[in-house]
């Protein structure tokens, strides 16, 4: 059942990147300053045990990863 699950996911990952690229994209000037501050509030050092906050920042991370080209003119 966990071998399916992850299965599922790894195919689901592209798709959720390509959304967000298209919607980053086309509504820039909305979202850049909403990235930019979820930068800034996540940036601080977590602890290796609060995983929540550890999947935060990863995931803000890998967004602007995505975003970078967009985010050029911003960082």
């Amino acid at each position: 059942m966990w071998f399916v699950v992850q299965i599922k996911l790894c195919l689901l990952q592209p798709c959720t990147e390509s959304l967000f690229l298209a919607l980053f994209h086309e509504f820039r000037v909305t979202l850049s300053p909403v990235l930019m501050e979820m930068i800034q509030s996540n940036h601080a050092l977590v602890s290796p045990s609060d995983l929540n906050a550890i999947l935060r920042k990863d995931a803000v991370y890998n967004a602007v990863g995505l975003a970078a080209f967009e985010l050029y003119d911003e960082v």
